[in-house]
């Protein structure tokens, strides 16, 4: 995946998805947020990223089994996941974190060798990277993970998932006050868990 293949979708993801925005641009009409067709999210490339999704519904990304499994109704599932309008651009509210999937599903090989190499490491310097919360969160010296970097970066699309993992809204691998980096290795196999349900082969990008 290019750099502009990436940004094409990461920031759609990161807009959609931002917790606390000051200045809501956007209101609620039952299963979507609605924005000014003015919106940056909604113009330019970013518009050019979401015309790929207008013909598509949520019916056309999940997997049958997910589908079944869960009580949508029809009304939500034939519903487009992308409304344009001339006086509003109206986007499915879940569309935010179905771009993170989407980024994930692209990822996936890379994603699980990153695994792989933290379990690897964890094993190679016990007193120097340590777990917390129940094994959950992985910790070691920013340091040591700047010297380890070499490593990290013979993973396929390293510096991309790097930039989803930890200059996103993703929160999966900061840096805590003590300046260690934490890498929250449950959560991430939590995503790989989650992509199951998904069904991307009708996405065209």
């Amino acid at each position: 995946m290019t750099n502009e293949e990436y940004n094409q979708i990461s920031i759609p993801y990161q807009v959609l998805t931002k917790r606390f925005d000051h200045n809501q641009n956007y209101y609620f009409d039952n299963f979507y947020k609605c924005y000014n067709p003015k919106h940056y999210i909604v113009k330019d490339e970013n518009l050019e990223t979401l015309k790929k999704f207008e013909n598509l519904t949520p019916r056309d990304i999940y997997t049958k089994e997910h589908i079944l499994a869960h009580p949508y109704g029809d009304k939500y599932l034939d519903s487009k996941l992308v409304v344009i309008e001339e006086k509003r651009i109206c986007i499915l509210s879940e569309l935010g974190q179905v771009f993170l999937y989407l980024l994930v599903s692209k990822f996936e090989n890379g994603i699980n060798q990153f695994l792989e190499l933290v379990e690897q490491l964890q094993t190679e310097f016990p007193g120097l990277i340590r777990t917390k919360e129940d094994e959950k969160v992985v910790v070691m010296g920013n340091y040591l993970f700047d010297d380890l970097n070499y490593r990290f970066e013979q993973i396929e699309n390293y510096d991309l998932i790097f930039h989803l993992f930890g200059k996103t809204n993703s929160g999966l691998l900061m840096q805590d006050w003590n300046k260690n980096i934490e890498i929250h290795k449950t959560k991430i196999k939590g995503l790989l868990d989650t992509l199951k349900i998904f069904d991307f082969s009708k996405v065209e990008l």
